[in-house]
């Protein structure tokens, strides 16, 4: 037992080493657990924040589609303009298409306020890195507006055409003419505003599933 005698000799003999070494691995494990902890944080946060933003943009592009739909329907109309019959009665194209494209455009604005309020959230995220992702699809929401409105004047009583200059291709932003394999050129463009997102999103979505299959939730 002569070896047992020499082992705890040595260990006394560095004993002062031994729990400094000690001390040393607890704190480096506990930093590393620290940093994976974080990591884990700020991969769940983004995640969520992905998947907030990508539904947000989603929402926006569905509420595009129901501004521009060609056709409108009887009960879109004022409630006061519909007879027994289910027929439109009293006709005034500016009043009766203000109140359509009011309601249609109202609905866009509040599901486009939700993206802006979103946005900043993920720039809070993301950083400058980030910024310029929504521009597009801010435009095609402005584009949207001013081709409305240019529609609106025209259908003013008293409008003159000769004195006030309205753009040729409104009527193309207005209405969608997209089929099922062919988008038109401005559902094109908001095709491609909505893919910087799925672009920049995405890859965060797909990670943290992946994470999540790896630990088996």
């Amino acid at each position: 037992m002569k070896w047992l005698n020499i082992f705890w000799e040595a260990i006394g003999e560095y004993s002062n080493q031994i729990i400094a070494l000690a001390a040393l691995s607890t704190a480096v494990i506990a930093y590393l657990g620290i940093r994976i902890w974080k990591k884990q944080l700020i991969g769940s946060s983004r995640y969520k924040k992905a998947k907030e933003l990508l539904l947000a943009v989603n929402i926006v592009q569905e509420d595009f589609k129901r501004v521009r739909a060609p056709m409108i329907y009887t009960y879109e109309y004022p409630e006061e303009k519909i007879n027994d019959e289910g027929k439109i009665e009293n006709r005034n194209d500016y009043k009766d298409m203000l109140y359509v494209y009011s309601n249609r455009m109202q609905k866009l604005l509040d599901s486009f306020q939700k993206l802006e309020k979103n946005n900043l959230e993920a720039l809070v995220e993301w950083g400058k890195g980030y910024n310029e992702i929504i521009v597009p699809i801010r435009k095609c929401f402005y584009d949207l507006k001013d081709a409305i409105h240019n529609y609106l004047e025209q259908l003013k009583p008293g409008f003159d055409f000769h004195k006030k200059k309205i753009k040729e291709d409104y009527v193309d932003i207005i209405y969608s003419s997209s089929t099922k394999n062919k988008p038109d050129k401005f559902s094109k463009e908001i095709e491609d505003a909505v893919g910087l997102f799925e672009d920049w999103l995405r890859p965060y979505i797909e990670k943290r599933r992946w994470y999540n299959s790896f630990k088996g939730k």
